[in-house]
């Protein structure tokens, strides 16, 4: 088969780079499609020279999705992308393709699939989900949606594959990626995921923002953002944070390594408090953030997907509780679904994920040690059967049977 896989950033090799190289792997060939446009987004730039050090020969196809000119898709056998559902620039691509009897389907970017709209999901030869916990989020978010597909007498094909995310851990040579780090054997090691920084969000922005609290509360009130003034004056900093998190390591022994983008926007003073600070903004397979999970013992992120990441591969992961009013107004409802701080919910499961209010997080950390933050067997056993659906690392395997299947 000619298969053909749009990549609109970096970033979405995480959710394809297995499926790709599962496909090569089984003989198929694979075309790339590069958005022309990618190249002015910070840290979002693909360069073949980089795919090309994975797959070579792989071909890289640029195509300009703005609607100025669509690809020749009639050689292609499939076409397959992130969230195809609600493909945004790729419409008309996906529009060509259909028109042209190439069978399009979606694979899930984690959780984003649970607030795309699903009407096109009728017309996609079928919809990729990491598990059914996604699919009836998205059924409970998109209700409306969901109906009216009912109504047409349509039942859209999904299938419960697995993440295509972490089939990338087994890639990973855990001993070249000590080295590279210079992590001796046996040192326990604390991953800790940057918050993005560079959002429009007013605790970010002001609360755990740089300068002085009077020159923030002044900037704050100045834009009308009254309700964060008393973040500013109570509660711990970033930097607070980020303090009792070198304390934690410290009295353990451990290594902190920080995992961040460009995009993030760290404070300057961020790299001080960090054994490692690991930026890259690269094309790499398998992706930065699975090399360093596979040397870690404890990850600590801010109510990050990774949670499905951490749980797979076996490690302990504590969930910061922050504000996240950017990802209110009509997206509130998913909001409140998916960050549910439930007991044995997504970031709240004992003995798998810890959900802990930023400010609580300094004395939680002064009371924890690394054994007391060992995963639970049983638990993982459970959650990953809850979230994730398969407990192995063959989501692209799933993926790539289905398309097989469907060709023949």
């Amino acid at each position: 088969m000619i298969i053909a896989v749009p990549l609109l950033r970096q970033s979405f090799l995480k959710g394809l780079g297995s499926v790709i190289d599962t496909a090569i792997r089984r003989g198929h060939s694979v075309v790339i499609l590069r958005d022309v446009a990618v190249a002015s987004k910070v840290g979002e730039t693909i360069y073949s020279e980089q795919i090309h050090e994975i797959w070579p020969g792989v071909e890289i196809k640029d195509v300009d999705l703005t609607g100025a000119a669509t690809p020749d898709v009639s050689k292609w056998d499939a076409l397959i992308g992130l969230e195809m559902m609600e493909p945004g620039s790729l419409t008309d691509l996906v529009d060509s393709a259909m028109a042209h009897d190439v069978p399009v389907y979606s694979v899930s970017d984690l959780y984003e699939s649970a607030v795309r709209h699903p009407a096109l999901m009728a017309r996609l030869a079928c919809t990729f989900y990491v598990s059914q916990h996604q699919f009836e989020l998205h059924r409970a978010f998109r209700s409306k949606g969901f109906v009216r597909l009912s109504q047409a007498g349509v039942q859209p094909r999904v299938e419960f594959v697995g993440c295509t995310y972490n089939d990338q851990y087994p890639l990973v040579r855990r001993e070249e990626a000590r080295q590279a780090l210079g992590i001796q054997l046996g040192q326990p090691v604390v991953l800790f995921m940057t918050l993005k920084m560079g959002v429009p969000e007013p605790f970010r922005r002001f609360a755990w923002g740089e300068g002085s609290r009077s020159a923030r509360t002044i900037s704050a009130l100045a834009r009308g953002e009254l309700g964060v003034v008393g973040k500013i004056w109570s509660g711990p900093h970033y930097r607070d944070v980020v303090q009792a998190l070198r304390e934690f390591c410290d009295r353990e022994g451990a290594l902190l390594i920080g995992k961040s983008r460009l995009k993030n926007t760290d404070p300057e003073w961020m790299g001080g408090y960090l054994d490692r600070y690991t930026g890259r903004d690269r094309v790499e397979f398998p992706y930065t953030s699975m090399q360093l999970l596979a040397v870690s013992d404890l990850c600590v992120h801010f109510e990050s997907t990774t949670v499905l990441e951490t749980a797979q591969v076996g490690i302990r992961s504590l969930s910061v509780v922050v504000p996240q009013d950017h990802l209110m107004g009509d997206l509130a409802g998913f909001t409140s679904l998916f960050r549910s701080r439930e007991p044995g919910s997504l970031f709240n499961t004992a003995g798998i994920v810890d959900s802990i209010p930023y400010a609580e997080l300094p004395q939680f950390l002064h009371l924890a040690t690394l054994e007391s933050l060992r995963p639970d067997p049983a638990a993982r056993e459970s959650y990953v059967r809850s979230f994730l659906g398969h407990d192995d690392f063959a989501a692209a395997d799933r993926i790539v049977d289905t398309m097989e299947r469907d060709a023949l």
